[in-house]
């Protein structure tokens, strides 16, 4: 069974004695418990919200109202939510081979509380087996529940989703979710795609290609155990961090970072050791090199992006060598400031790289 703890953290952050109540023989007999926290800057309560699916499918979801903090006389109101039907879908496959990919089953796992709404994800099956993203708005007050679901069954499976609010206004429902995804044609990559306001989908985007398929666990292999995704709070535009898991080259998984905002990604790489870049001078005065190695002859692209996350000077594109390399540039008439060099090699983001421009 689920287990609520309900802890004091004030007294922990400042080095006290935690103290703490949990909740047990909880009401509806939830397999898992979702708390949701608020979606943008500052807080929401007394009390919490959370939510639960029924890993088995239902049509169903659990509303739970942890009413009040410990300070006041906190009690755990259950109410059931109508829905449509969800289920379980089957495995994933994989380009390459015959392991497939663990789905497991419907829990919620993801979400955030935002003006009335609690916006949550989880996946299920959207037609003949395949999986797809189920995202969900459950205004507290009427106790009602809004769905849509993404993906495209035949083609490919979209797992392990994360949700966070994509907007400046608490009134702007946009959300942006962080995904998982992989079939026979193509190795287990990390997307994201964004739903608006009023329930609309964009197409998703690539955020970090496979580079191979996984059976490093069994058949089925663990899939989505190193996803999510957080708001950026102190940024004056939608702008969120996403983690994801790839497929790498050695059959295993590797975690992939990426900065999401305004139809840019501006990626944090992988740490790895064998793709070590150097930028010298770094602040630039005038002109600049950069020192990089390469697993393979590729087609790379070097360009700058401001703050922003812009494309302001585009310095190279054309053909790399296995290997290192080596390229000098001027700083191109770019006024002084703070910039990311971004390098592709075959439209992949191998590194990013902070930059300091002086007059």
């Amino acid at each position: 069974q689920a287990i609520l703890y309900q802890i004091n953290k004030n007294n922990g952050y400042s080095g006290s004695t935690l103290h703490w109540q949990y909740w047990y023989d909880i009401s509806g007999s939830p397999f898992t418990l979702l708390p949701v926290s608020y979606g943008q800057s500052g807080s929401y309560g007394p009390g919490c919200y959370l939510v639960s699916t029924i890993h088995s499918g239902s049509s169903k979801i659990k509303l739970y109202n942890l009413t009040d903090d410990m300070s006041g006389n906190p009690s755990l109101d259950h109410y059931n939510v109508s829905t449509p039907s969800y289920s379980p879908a089957a495995n994933s496959w994989q380009l390459g081979t015959t392991c497939k990919l663990d789905n497991g089953d419907c829990r919620a796992l993801s979400g955030f509380y935002l003006n009335g709404i609690i916006h949550f994800v989880f996946h299920s099956d959207i037609g003949n087996g395949w999986n797809g993203i189920n995202y969900n708005r459950l205004t507290v007050s009427t106790q009602t529940n809004q769905s849509s679901t993404f993906g495209l069954s035949g083609s490919y499976d979209y797992s392990y989703p994360s949700v966070v609010s994509y907007a400046t206004s608490t009134n702007d429902k946009s959300v942006m979710i962080n995904f998982g995804r992989a079939s026979s044609s193509i190795y287990p990559q990390v997307r994201v795609v964004n739903c608006d306001d009023a329930m609309n989908w964009s197409g998703s985007t690539l955020v970090k290609s496979g580079l191979s398929y996984v059976s490093y666990t069994g058949d089925p292999e663990r899939w989505g155990d190193y996803t999510g995704v957080s708001r950026k709070h102190n940024s004056t535009y939608p702008s969120v961090w996403i983690s994801g898991s790839y497929g790498t080259s050695n059959h295993r998984w590797n975690a992939w970072n990426a900065e999401i905002h305004d139809n840019t990604i501006v990626g944090t790489p992988e740490i790895d050791h064998e793709n070590k870049m150097k930028v010298f001078p770094n602040p630039i005065v005038e002109t600049f090199t950069i020192e990089f190695t390469l697993p393979e002859k590729s087609k790379l692209t070097i360009n700058i992006l401001d703050i922003t996350g812009k494309i302001v000077k585009e310095l190279y594109s054309g053909n790399a060598l296995k290997g290192i390399n080596y390229f000098s540039f001027n700083k191109a008439r770019l006024p002084a400031g703070t910039y990311f060099l971004i390098l592709k090699a075959n439209s992949d983001l191998i590194k990013n790289e902070k930059i300091i421009i002086t007059d």
